[in-house]
């Protein structure tokens, strides 16, 4: 793994119509100017702790107003040199696991200009997921089915072999044995825990 962390940045447009960007330390402020310099209106989401001052976790795009569909949030990312992976919630009643899913939107960035990065973002009840490129996915896939015994639930574009994601039970130490395992592998884990407002 390379000394220096990658300079990722992953969007996620959640079922409230709101945006988060997903950074590392390094992106947050290349992030936040791409942004800008695209004419999206953003915000610092603020992360509290029982008995702590309120500190940067990454970028809130409300809805309504200009620039805000993931997409698009997506391109002014990679226009300034960032890893701008971009995903969209979705309901499926149909199968088993969680209701809501997270879907890729926009196009897929090519595997060989990706740093090797894996977003990993604990919703609690509505399980830890799975974001990035589909190489370094179907490696986490296969460890995580492993570790939870088959009890995984990827998310499949239309062609064959298009992983979008995949989600599993929120269990920190399944979670903590998947991320190790990966580290091992030389894949750089950006992980979170997180609660959609209503």
């Amino acid at each position: 793994m390379s000394k220096n962390p990658p300079r990722p940045a992953l969007a996620v447009a959640h079922e409230n119509g709101v945006v988060h960007i997903r950074c590392t330390v390094e992106s947050y402020s290349g992030a936040g100017m791409a942004l800008t310099k695209s004419g999206v209106s953003w915000v610092p989401d603020l992360y509290e702790s029982s008995g702590q001052s309120p500190f940067v976790s990454d970028i809130r795009i409300e809805p309504g107003g200009r620039g805000h569909r993931v997409v698009e949030v997506g391109q002014a990312l990679r226009a300034h040199n960032l890893t701008g992976h971009t995903y969209a919630s979705f309901y499926d009643p149909f199968t088993p696991g969680p209701m809501v899913r997270l879907g890729r939107v926009g196009p897929a960035l090519n595997a060989h200009r990706l740093d090797k990065v894996l977003y990993v973002i604990d919703y609690g009840p509505g399980g830890v997921w799975y974001l990035g490129h589909q190489h370094h996915l179907g490696l986490a896939l296969a460890i995580a089915e492993d570790v939870h015994e088959g009890l995984v639930y990827p998310v499949h574009g239309s062609s064959p072999g298009d992983l979008h994601s995949f989600g599993t039970e929120s269990v920190s130490a399944k979670t903590n044995t998947i991320c190790a395992l990966l580290r091992a592998e030389g894949i750089f884990i950006h992980s979170d825990e997180f609660v959609v407002d209503s």
